[in-house]
């Protein structure tokens, strides 16, 4: 009896489909007693944890159970590389998805792998890493092929060459890149910087060589003196940064007077040139400017400067007149 008065059995009934008039209990004899131990008295630690009070660790079979990370990552990896060779089939044209694609062979490389290597492996390593530039090398050929006009594309590769290549293989890619794209800006920079960069072959004055072509040619696009490339936009903006970059380049190789001189002609050149040269291509303005230039007159700046166009027009006159201290001019 409980302590509401209803009958307890000790035995376990069979279902029925009438109402229990009571709680059925299983037998003592049905259930498992818990093994117990001198460590484990009350049978409730399980065998790893009787084992770490023991002083025991787990077998060597199970402590070298295989990690399913790396599978599942490199598994990961390999759809991702399926994806992009996908999308660039289907959209060879699309340039920014072809670098995206040689950036990604660097997630390649960090992911375990096949051009994964344990630290310490160096000689693994050089290996590892020239496989990723071979690889991405390959992708970048694949994607020239489809986008012949692309600048971006020939860059990176001539950048990404700068590990296998010797210098002057290098210098002899980017003079072909800039004879085939004289009209871009960018390149012109790029290609400025990386002779700077030659100290076998560097000298200040075979840099102030290349930027006067540099400027010169942009000059002649810009004038449409080139014919075969057309000016490309934010051109004259482009060129006042390669001339500002000039200056830079002077001054940091200790030629400042020849800086402060750049800045000189290009105020006469700019804001004091005559109207009867304006519609003259560059190089023509050029000549007119050379004579006042080596004139020894005055430049803006220095005092009794005058002026390009003031020079000029004197010139047409007759030149300038000397007055000499308490002598009249000659009439």
């Amino acid at each position: 009896m409980n302590i509401d008065g209803v009958a307890v059995s000790g035995k376990t009934e069979p279902p029925s489909s009438e109402p229990l008039s009571f709680i059925p209990v299983k037998d003592s004899e049905d259930v498992v007693s818990p093994v117990t131990t001198w460590l484990n008295p009350l049978g409730i630690y399980d065998q790893s944890t009787t084992q770490w009070l023991q002083g025991q660790g787990p077998s060597e079979q199970e402590s070298k159970q295989p990690d399913p990370q790396p599978d599942r990552e490199n598994a990961l990896l390999k759809a991702k590389v399926e994806d992009f060779n996908r999308r660039v089939r289907e959209n060879p044209r699309d340039v920014q998805l072809w670098m995206a694609f040689v950036a990604f062979q660097d997630e390649v490389m960090r992911s375990p792998g096949l051009y994964s290597v344990e630290e310490g492996e160096q000689e693994k390593q050089k290996r590892s890493l020239r496989l990723v530039l071979e690889k991405k090398l390959a992708i970048l050929e694949r994607a020239i092929e489809s986008n012949q006009s692309s600048v971006d594309l020939k860059l990176a590769k001539l950048q990404l060459c700068t590990e296998f290549w010797e210098s002057p293989t290098l210098l002899k890619e980017w003079q072909k890149l800039i004879f085939l794209h004289p009209n871009n800006t960018g390149l012109w920079q790029k290609y400025l910087l990386f002779c700077q960069s030659q100290f076998s072959t560097f000298s200040v004055s075979k840099i102030q060589s290349l930027y006067g072509k540099c400027l010169s040619t942009l000059s002649a696009v810009k004038d449409g003196s080139i014919l075969s490339h057309p000016e490309l936009p934010g051109t004259e903006d482009a060129m006042f940064a390669l001339f500002l970059q000039q200056c830079h380049f002077l001054r940091q190789a200790g030629h400042a007077e020849k800086a402060v001189s750049l800045f000189q002609a290009m105020v006469d050149f700019t804001f004091f040139k005559p109207d009867s040269v304006k519609d003259l291509p560059t190089k023509g303005q050029v000549e007119f400017f050379e004579p006042f230039w080596d004139s020894g007159e005055p430049r803006a700046g220095e005092k009794g400067a005058r002026g390009w166009r003031a020079w000029m027009h004197q010139q047409e006159r007759g030149g300038w007149v000397v007055v000499s201290p308490g002598k009249a001019p000659l009439s």
